[in-house]
């Protein structure tokens, strides 16, 4: 009886020792993969904060980004409008120096011709003046601007009529004052900007009015002519 008691204690131990071996390899395991997933948190909280940090430096990079096209796109809005300011300023002022061209030759050739009465040469055509200037170019675009439609909402240049040679001219056929030619007086810079010198008549010529009406009135007697001539040279 005894011996069996015995038999049954040991045996029950050996059950017991095995079940240990069991548990202690299914602990073993479960550890194992505790150890990995945790090594697996842990690198991917590393990492995890690395993409945040790189996600945010990508945010900051895009808001900068999206600061600079708004600040390209305001740049753009008013170098767009400086050229449309450019473009309306420089079609007036074509428009201006087609007009005052349109006075300036019909003045020159009358000066010309009295000059050429007279023996003197002709004046400096204003093109020669300024070498440097593209004044026969400048004065074809004004033309055809001149000729195209105007843009809508768009008007040309308001201009001041001034008085031409002809009214010079014939404010001196009645009246016939000794050393003044045409009634020419120094009290009107319209009269004396046409018998300065070409630079300084060319310079006034620019600040002048819109064409004046043709000149239709005959020259001068010569005797009033000679008496002038000091004041043409």
């Amino acid at each position: 009886m005894d011996l069996d008691l015995d038999d049954r204690v040991a045996f029950g131990k050996l059950q017991t020792i095995n079940e240990i071996r069991r548990g202690q390899l299914q602990l073993e395991r479960v550890r194992q993969r505790l150890l990995t997933e945790l090594e697996v948190s842990d690198a991917e909280g590393r990492s995890l904060l690395e993409y945040r940090r790189e996600m945010d430096l990508l945010l900051q990079e895009k808001m900068a980004h999206v600061e600079e096209l708004r600040q390209i796109h305001a740049d753009m809005n008013a170098i767009e409008e400086v050229v449309k300011q450019s473009e309306e300023a420089r079609s007036r002022s074509l428009e201006s120096a087609r007009r005052l061209h349109a006075e300036y030759r019909p003045l020159k050739g009358q000066l010309d011709r009295m000059r050429q009465q007279l023996g003197l040469a002709p004046l400096v055509d204003i093109a020669d003046l300024e070498p440097d200037l593209p004044v026969n170019e400048l004065l074809e675009q004004g033309s055809q601007q001149a000729e195209q439609p105007p843009a809508p909402g768009r008007s040309g240049p308001t201009e001041r009529p001034e008085p031409g040679l002809h009214s010079v001219v014939g404010s001196g056929s009645g009246s016939g004052s000794g050393g003044s030619y045409g009634g020419l007086s120094a009290g009107q810079p319209h009269r004396v900007m046409v018998l300065a010198k070409p630079e300084a008549r060319s310079s006034q010529m620019v600040a002048g009015g819109p064409s004046p009406t043709p000149f239709r009135q005959q020259p001068p007697p010569m005797s009033r002519v000679c008496r002038a001539t000091v004041r043409f040279t």
